[in-house]
């Protein structure tokens, strides 16, 4: 009874009715382009790598490659497709279901925790952002863990956000568990332990240092060294991130080189962003300034901010706005490690941290908008109508907010996004919401693959200069076919100068002359 009251209460306010209807249209548009034609394109890029993690689970319960190494990276990722697969088979629909669903469910997280940081119209905007966005409906249909690491990263700050900082102790352990998990998607997730940095600027000292924080820094520190342990001693396959700079016996110089050497950061993951969404980098850039001018000037903050002295004393006032900090904090504490890694020049992995930027986006937009109608708020009308003076200052705040953002925001256009649904294979695609920057077209292993899997014999060896993805589609591969030597991606370990692919644990050819030893000493066989 108590929550049927508090329920039509909410209904009450014609302003929340506005909100749930966008919130429900946000999230059905965004589950239709999610979820139409996962069947119809080929595997491309890495999605063969899923493949092979999930076929290893459905065989030995972990992910145990051909070659017999097993593939940790991204390892829970693969058992999210299981379940699927194990329903519809192991193919594009069973491991693109996982993308599709999480990136369902970031629209009302986002909004969730964009509410809880500024206020339900920041939230709204910041949902309809993610539902709409090209690349997030674009990585939401691909067969790898984008999504599912992009959900459990903002879940884990989210929950850690209500447990840590606001002291609801329901939420402490579970976000502690998700940071642990989120780590097992992708190492990225190992970027979650700096959100201890802003607890402690909203704690202070003695409040950091006292009760459940210190634990709770202590296990995720432990769980996070355990997994770079792990990573050092076990790994065999996708080690390339933290490949060591510089060569010594001892594990723990080796991990730190990649730090201590790469300590000044490459800024691409940054300037990338003002690339692909110039309007709203830099509304984005202009909160930096916002953050700043509310630290000096008192009479422009926000009564619904939290915010935290800095220093306090007679007529000085300097406070931090500390949401708006807190997101800030987040995308630029990501692009820093993100910077140094070796892989330093893919898009990509500014995709993590996408979801913060659009909240920081809506946030700003939201502040600009409230910052231009504090005259209008000072104005009187006659005979004091409350009523009407309340219904314009609020529509022109929600109308300068609409303006801002329809002359500032890239790539969201509905239109455009249901011909994403419309693709097919060899069709060209936008290199900047592809898996890889070089992408120019939607290659097609599938039509050949599945050509050479029903017209070959038994007896019949199978080459490719694709490993990864003509797999699914053949079912065998005896040979790759690749002179290439990235600096970025060594899938290969050498062994009495041969190489062997790390998945397969085949040989590579690597040159025409090792291609024409082969095929003189198979001449007795069909060769694909």
């Amino acid at each position: 009874m108590l929550k049927s009251n508090i329920f039509k209460s909410y209904l009450k306010n014609k302003s929340n009715i506005a909100v749930i209807i966008l919130l429900t249209v946000a999230i059905i548009f965004g589950a239709y382009v999610r979820l139409q034609n996962l069947h119809i394109l080929s595997f491309w890029w890495d999605d063969g790598a899923t493949y092979q993690g999930t076929l290893g689970i459905l065989k030995y319960g972990y992910p145990l490659l051909q070659s017999g190494n097993i593939s940790y990276h991204n390892i829970l990722s693969f058992y999210f497709r299981v379940i699927p697969a194990l329903i519809t088979g192991l193919n594009e629909v069973s491991l693109r279901l996982p993308s599709a669903i999480f990136g369902i469910l970031m629209i009302p997280l986002v909004f969730l925790f964009t509410k809880e940081l500024s206020n339900k119209y920041t939230g709204t905007l910041a949902a309809m952002v993610t539902s709409l966005n090209f690349w997030q409906i674009e990585f939401s249909r691909e067969a790898r863990y984008y999504s599912e690491f992009q959900f459990f990263y903002l879940l884990s700050v989210y929950f850690f956000y209500l447990g840590f900082f606001k002291d609801k102790n329901k939420f402490k352990i579970p976000s502690l568990i998700l940071i642990f998990l989120t780590g097992l998607i992708q190492n990225q997730g190992f970027t979650l332990i700096f959100i201890f940095i802003p607890l402690f600027i909203y704690k202070g000292y003695k409040r950091f240092f006292k009760k459940d924080i210190v634990p709770a820094l202590v296990v995720t520190a432990f769980l996070i060294i355990l997994q770079l342990i792990h990573r050092i001693l076990f790994w065999k396959v996708a080690i390339t991130f933290f490949e060591s700079t510089v060569e010594s016996s001892n594990p723990v110089i080796r991990l730190l080189s990649k730090f201590i050497v790469g300590i000044r950061p490459n800024t691409f993951y940054y300037k990338i962003f003002g690339t692909m969404f110039p309007g709203m980098y830099y509304i984005f850039n202009f909160g930096i300034i916002l953050l700043l001018l509310y630290i000096f000037i008192k009479h422009i903050r926000n009564n619904e901010e939290d915010w935290k002295n800095i220093y306090v004393k007679d007529k000085i006032n300097f406070r931090l706005s500390f949401n708006l900090f807190l997101i800030y904090f987040i995308v630029f504490s990501n692009i820093y490690f993100l910077g140094i890694g070796p892989m330093e020049n893919q898009q990509r992995y500014v995709y993590y941290i996408l979801p913060f930027i659009f909240i920081g986006y809506s946030y700003v937009i939201f502040d600009i908008a409230r910052l231009i109608t504090i005259p209008v708020k000072k104005l009187k009308f006659r005979n004091n109508n409350i009523i009407k003076t309340k219904i314009i200052k609020n529509s022109t705040y929600l109308l300068i907010a609409i303006v801002i953002f329809l002359l500032s925001v890239n790539y969201i256009n509905p239109i455009q996004s249901l011909k994403i649904l419309e693709r097919k294979n060899g069709d060209t695609v936008n290199s900047f919401f592809s898996p890889s920057s070089t992408a120019v077209k939607h290659f097609d292993f599938k039509s050949t693959g599945n050509y050479v899997y029903e017209n070959k014999n038994p007896d019949d060896l199978v080459i490719s200069t694709e490993f990864f993805n003509s797999y699914p589609y053949t079912k065998q591969l005896d040979h790759w076919l690749w002179s290439g030597n990235l600096r970025e991606w060594k899938p290969y370990d050498i062994k009495d100068e041969l190489y062997y692919d790390k998945y397969f644990g085949n040989i590579v050819i690597r040159d025409v002359y090792q291609l024409i030893n082969f095929l003189n000493e198979n001449q007795n066989k069909n060769i694909w």
